[in-house]
């Protein structure tokens, strides 16, 4: 993950404010010291982590031990990891395309953005790339073509030659 990925996904959360910057000065973080004090704690634990600290390990273990023992918990756990694991609610490919067609059907000279909208209108989340790799099936079966325009790419259902 990258340091950019984890500011932005910390602005959406609301943890920070954006700002725009000068050239010379792209970025800044202002935390107070109870989130200075946690970021250490939070770094330090990591550190110790990836030097596999004895200490840090064994404390690791007996954590897991416990959470392994409470059924409940781990039923928990299983049922969190599902709902956020993008292969356990991977839909087929073939459904997929067939969503993203009709979409493109209904709003002709829509963005990837738009379709990605769309999709989350009707509970599916896609990401930019998903969406991109479903566009790029369709084109290549000849559904759906795409123009540009000002740098912006829109698609469109392709009309049926007869």
């Amino acid at each position: 993950m990258r340091i950019k990925d984890v500011v932005s996904h910390l602005a959406k959360t609301g943890y920070l404010k954006r700002k725009k910057f000068s050239a010379e000065k792209q970025s800044e973080v202002n935390i107070d010291d109870e989130q200075r004090k946690m970021i250490h704690d939070l770094v330090s634990l990591l550190d110790k982590f990836q030097i596999q600290d004895p200490e840090v390990l064994e404390k690791g273990r007996q954590l897991m031990g416990k959470i392994l023992a409470d059924p409940t918990k781990v039923s928990l756990l299983m049922r969190k990891a599902k709902e956020h694991s993008s292969n356990a609610n991977k839909e087929p490919t073939e459904e997929m395309m067939n969503q993203v067609l009709y979409i493109v059907s209904a709003h002709p000279n829509c963005t990837n953005a738009d379709i990605r909208m769309a999709l989350k209108e009707n509970g599916r989340r896609l990401s930019r790339t998903r969406v991109a790799q479903l566009l790029r099936f369709l084109i290549k079966k000849g559904s759906v073509e795409r123009f540009t325009e000002r740098g912006q790419g829109y698609y469109t259902v392709k009309e049926q030659e007869s």
